[in-house]
Order: C-alpha cells, then sequence, then structure tokens
C-alpha cells in the first residue's frame, strides 16, 4: 500500500486559527451610537424633570385636597377649597379672572379646560357657604371630585 510505510494523516499540520477578535476597542459606529444613546437618554431626563417640576404645584394642590376634603366645618371646607382653586389659578394664569365670582368664576375655571369640569351652580354654593354664616354644602364629594379633575386637567397658559 505505502511503499514507506508512513502513515500521511500524520504529516498533516493544524489548520492556523486567526487571533481572537478583541472585545475593545469598539469602531467608531459603536462609539457614535453610544453617543446617541446617552443624548437621548440625558434628553429624557431633562424632559423628564421638566415636567415634573412644571407640575409640582398640581401634585402640591392635589395633597392639600386631601388635607381640605377631611375638615367637618361646610364654611371652612368652602374656604380652604376657593382659597386653592384661586392659588392655582392665580400661579398658572395671573390676575385674569381672579376677581370674578359666581358664575362667572366658574366659567372662567371651566374655560381652561377642554371639557367642562364644574357642574352647574356648583361654584356659587361654594361661595355662598363662605360668605354666609349658615351657608350649607351639599355635594362635598361632587365638588371635591370636580376640584380635582379640574386640578388634573386644566391647561397651563401658553
Amino acid at each position: 500500500m505505502n511503499p514507506q510505510g508512513s502513515d500521511p494523516l500524520a504529516q498533516l499540520a493544524d489548520i492556523h486559527l486567526p487571533p481572537p477578535v478583541p472585545s475593545f476597542p469598539w469602531g467608531w459606529g459603536a462609539f457614535v451610537l453610544l453617543t446617541i444613546a446617552l443624548l437621548l437618554l440625558a434628553l429624557a431626563g431633562v424632559l423628564i424633570w421638566r415636567h415634573r417640576s412644571q407640575n409640582a404645584y398640581r401634585r402640591a394642590a392635589l395633597a392639600e385636597l386631601e388635607q381640605i376634603r377631611t375638615l367637618d366645618d361646610d364654611h371652612a371646607f368652602a374656604t380652604a377649597l376657593g382659597q386653592l382653586l384661586r392659588r392655582v389659578a392665580h400661579h398658572v394664569y395671573g390676575n385674569s379672572g381672579l376677581s370674578s365670582r359666581g358664575d362667572v368664576w366658574q366659567d372662567n375655571l371651566n374655560q381652561h379646560c377642554k371639557r367642562p369640569v364644574f357642574s352647574e351652580g356648583r361654584i356659587r354654593a361654594m361661595e355662598a357657604a363662605i360668605y354666609q354664616p349658615a351657608g350649607r354644602i351639599d355635594d362635598r364629594e361632587a365638588l371635591i371630585a370636580e376640584a380635582r379633575q379640574w386640578l388634573r386637567k386644566h391647561r397651563r397658559a401658553a
């Protein structure tokens, strides 16, 4: 078979493998993608921070609304709620429409939402409880719910 008696397979050498691919340094494309990802992350952080800081007054007003909810006296309840709504409106819209009362004040609040929030005469009943010693608020929970919705949904001044 083989005249020299040596096995030809034994004379084969192993193949030469290329060196392993290093994990670093990356190519320029990886650095571009990393830079874009970091910029997008920073932009998202800035936008979230700005949104939270612009709406901090809403969170504070909603927390105060929960404290107002616990008041038992209708006069104290109506006074505190009226002051809260006027303070928020003054913070957001300045002095425009703050001096109005009753239905005009209610319309002023409602015009800053996509849909009217306060039911007909609800603000008038609240103001009656403020200025009349025997004034009563019949549906406090509905008034609280409407005030909460207005605090959450009103549009900021442009």
